[in-house]
């Protein structure tokens, strides 16, 4: 059996066989329109989602780390704010911060993999289990 994450961020089992789309797949998707411009979704193991609206509580939290962390780091990594992470070819999520190897042309060709990045901080004040679950398995793998 096959599981998706349902409507209410829940894992559930499919009985039949789902087509999961590739990263490449994903973006033509998003090139052509099919997604709306302010739509907030990712896509883990092949499937789109979406994602938890941004609370208060949420965007204080990220905006608060976003001032912090460039003084901590003192300019030695990049830090991508809610920017996608490509894991493999069927999983780009996009974390609320991504701390990654900073090098010269980093990036621009491609979004950061599991090899660049030295850690992730998601802020799960709504999405708490929807990220223990799901994402952070992924993010360790």
């Amino acid at each position: 059996m096959n599981q998706i994450v349902g409507k209410e961020k829940r894992l559930i089992q499919i009985p039949f066989p789902i087509r999961r789309l590739s990263v490449a797949e994903y973006h033509k998707m998003g090139e052509i329109g099919i997604f709306g411009e302010d739509e907030r979704i990712e896509l883990i193991d092949g499937v789109i989602g979406e994602m938890s609206p941004k609370g208060t509580r949420h965007t204080t939290s990220v905006s608060n780390l976003t001032n912090l962390l460039p003084l901590l780091l003192e300019g030695e990594a990049l830090i991508r704010v809610q920017d996608p992470i490509l894991l493999d070819d069927n999983t780009e999520p996009e974390p609320d911060m991504a701390v990654v190897k900073s090098y010269e042309g980093a990036y621009v060709e491609s979004h950061p993999r599991p090899d660049d990045v030295l850690f992730l901080i998601e802020v799960a004040d709504t999405s708490l289990e929807y990220d223990r679950e799901v994402k952070i398995p992924r993010y360790a793998a």
